[in-house]
């Protein structure tokens, strides 16, 4: 009774509850058990007036104590707790994403002749499919060595790539952890480019030098040439070129769209500028 009169009291009227526990105690009657020991100086709602631990006290601000874990007080924690809304980011343009695909300073013949193609580019490699399906080809079955080649060196490549992206097979051996990002997928997405630019190089020197003709559908007198070569001469002017590349000058303008690759895929080997396969082609094709 004595609760639900001071509730009904004006707030400045009410008594503090070590007064009500004094009181009570003076008069001789039962213990108020929201007095100084069953008090908690917590605060809720921002109010000041003691909570009882045992339980909401009756007669605060905006007619009722507020429990400190009641849904008002857990609604308004919820509330703090939530995020703010980030400002969207806006994404890059294609212009951004193609400098960011580029050397720090791309020099002369950086890009291929045949990149505005698109995926067109297939299409320079038509004629030497149409002349070996229709029996157009030379004497030397020119046009199915190029056929067989290039489509070799595809499933190849393919092989590769695949193995790498199963993880049972290339989990124990990953060089580095992270993942390949976007930006890598779409620099690297025209690493077949120079299988055209050696099919067409290597046909045009056909044409030109007519010892560079006569040649069997297999040999193994050509394996082994074709070996010694490789481990040969061919590593030799590659490792030189290759150092030659890391010239700052160079490098700035063509070596360092193939480093830009950090996490190196099957593929990364043969990612670069046009003018640095012009280079290659010779001593490998």
């Amino acid at each position: 009774a004595r609760e639900r009169e001071q509730a009904k009291a004006p707030r400045s009227a009410a008594p503090r509850g070590g007064a009500r526990a004094r009181a009570s105690g003076a008069s001789g009657a039962r213990t108020d058990p929201h007095g100084a020991r069953g008090v908690g100086w917590r605060r809720a709602d921002r109010c000041r007036r003691p909570i009882c631990e045992a339980g909401p006290i009756v007669g605060c601000r905006g007619g009722a104590f507020a429990d400190p874990g009641g849904p008002q007080a857990r609604g308004r924690a919820q509330g703090a707790r939530r995020p703010r809304s980030q400002p969207q980011q806006r994404q890059p343009t294609a212009r951004a994403r193609r400098g960011a695909a580029m050397a720090s300073k791309p020099g002369v013949m950086y890009d291929f002749p045949w990149e505005p193609m698109g995926n067109y580019k297939y299409l320079l490699l038509a004629p030497f499919a149409v002349a070996a399906a229709a029996g157009l080809d030379d004497s030397d079955d020119w046009c199915r060595h190029m056929v067989l080649l290039v489509l070799a060196r595809y499933v190849l490549a393919q092989l590769f790539v695949t193995a790498s992206r199963i993880h049972a097979i290339s989990g124990k051996h990953r060089i580095q952890k992270r993942g390949v990002n976007f930006e890598q997928m779409d620099r690297e997405d025209n690493w077949d480019d120079f299988l055209i630019l050696q099919a067409l190089v290597m046909t045009a020197v056909h044409w030109v030098l007519p010892g560079f003709a006569n040649f069997p559908l297999f040999s193994w007198r050509g394996l082994a040439q074709c070996a010694l070569l490789h481990a040969g001469p061919t590593e030799f002017v590659y490792y030189w070129f290759h150092r030659a590349l890391h010239n700052h000058a160079l490098y700035g303008a063509y070596h360092s769209h193939h480093h830009k690759s950090f996490v190196t895929e099957p593929t990364s080997g043969s990612c670069h500028p046009f003018m640095e396969h012009l280079g290659y082609t010779p001593n490998f094709a």
